[in-house]
């Protein structure tokens, strides 16, 4: 389901070989700053990371997992949340917004579990578990 690596402690503020390619690895204590994420699977496994002013574009985050990860000013438009799962996540100054073409985040089947949501528009009114 995830990939087969794990990457620990490090910070990314641009793209290269493991963040185009994210889904083929998992993430611990990670921070991601300043990254433009656009089209591709962000279906991973991350664990007490970071995404800062990040923006992801008709990203798939389906079936991924999330936990206590925090995601500060970033931008989700038009992304593909379907069967993924946030446990413990924070959401400060987000914005989940349509894309290009008028079409919404889609948060099919998607769990929200006891996560946090501060100044942030457009979020998951539906699965949402606290």
């Amino acid at each position: 389901m995830f990939g087969n690596t794990l990457i620990c402690d490090e910070e990314f503020t641009e793209l290269n070989h493991v963040t185009k390619n994210i889904s083929d690895y998992y993430f611990k204590s990670c921070t991601f700053s300043e990254m433009d994420f656009e089209g591709g699977d962000f279906g991973t496994l991350m664990i007490f990371c970071k995404l800062n002013a990040c923006d992801l574009y008709w990203t798939i985050m389906a079936s991924g997992l999330f936990v206590s990860t925090t995601f500060l000013g970033t931008a989700f438009r038009g992304l593909n949340f379907a069967g993924a799962k946030f446990i413990e996540c924070t959401f400060v100054d987000c914005d989940f917004a349509k894309d290009n073409l008028g079409s919404d985040c889609d948060f099919a089947d998607a769990k929200f579990v006891d996560c946090r949501f501060e100044n942030t528009t457009g979020g998951p009114t539906i699965n949402y578990v606290r």
